[in-house]
């Protein structure tokens, strides 16, 4: 009993380690072309974080790791005035861009 119950925590333990694994986001945000902000954010993966900068901008993602490795990351981005809602499938450690009217954000994940 004492052996099956050793096995089950060796097997476990990576699972475990696996979803408490962290997310780092580094994302620029460009308005007109015009880079305003470069935050960097760090979560945990299946979780979610949002950056507020005074007035100027509101980040919120949420990052969900796929079966293929991949990394799904849904979010918002209010920018003066324009709102925008995303969602892009990104490979780790590989700069993604996102384009959305006058705003341009690009978003790096790298796993820790």
């Amino acid at each position: 009993m004492k052996k099956a119950f050793c096995l089950l925590l060796l097997i476990l333990f990576p699972l475990q380690s696996l979803a408490d694994a962290k997310l780092h986001v580094a994302a620029k945000i460009y308005s007109e072309g015009e880079l305003i902000d470069a935050p960097s954010i760090s979560m945990k993966r299946g979780a979610g974080a949002a950056i507020s900068v005074d007035e100027t901008y509101d980040l919120s993602l949420q990052a969900s790791p796929e079966e293929s490795g991949k990394i799904l990351l849904s979010g918002s981005l209010s920018l003066s005035s324009e709102n925008h809602a995303f969602s892009v499938l990104v490979d780790p450690n590989i700069e993604s861009e996102l384009e959305m009217g006058s705003t341009k954000i690009t978003l790096l994940v790298i796993e820790a």
